[in-house]
């Protein structure tokens, strides 16, 4: 009971309440493979971008408006939660999160880890 209360003081119940990480409608959440590779098959030559991130990782979810305000702008974005898909996770060899792949033509030709404002996400997809 006392490590309860100590972590209740330290506000570790209050950051469990608040992990939710909000999405726009223009991004598209995977949770398979075959998800992935569809939506990555789907670009037509355009570059796309894949978050894998988690709920309770704070850099992802201060980044999450980032990632929403590039896809509102038209680029290609999927995310993906790595409880709900440790699969992929380990597929794409993602070790820490955020993790950011980026596809060209169907294939990986840059992987990023951590925090990423919208300027440089942008220019991930400038390549």
């Amino acid at each position: 009971m006392a490590v309860i209360g100590g972590l209740l003081a330290f506000g570790i119940a209050q950051t469990v309440v608040e992990n939710k990480v909000e999405w726009s409608q223009s991004v598209t959440q995977i949770d398979s493979a075959e998800k992935l590779d569809a939506f990555v098959a789907e670009a037509q030559g355009q570059p796309v971008l894949v978050d894998f991130y988690a709920t309770w990782c704070p850099p992802c979810r201060a980044m999450s408006p980032n990632v929403n305000t590039i896809a509102l702008e038209g680029s290609r974005v999927a995310v993906v939660d790595i409880d709900l898909a440790p699969d992929l996770a380990e597929r794409h060899q993602v070790e820490s999160v955020p993790t950011l792949l980026i596809f060209r033509e169907g294939k990986v030709v840059r992987m990023e880890v951590g925090y990423h404002s919208t300027d440089e996400l942008r220019a991930l997809l400038k390549g």
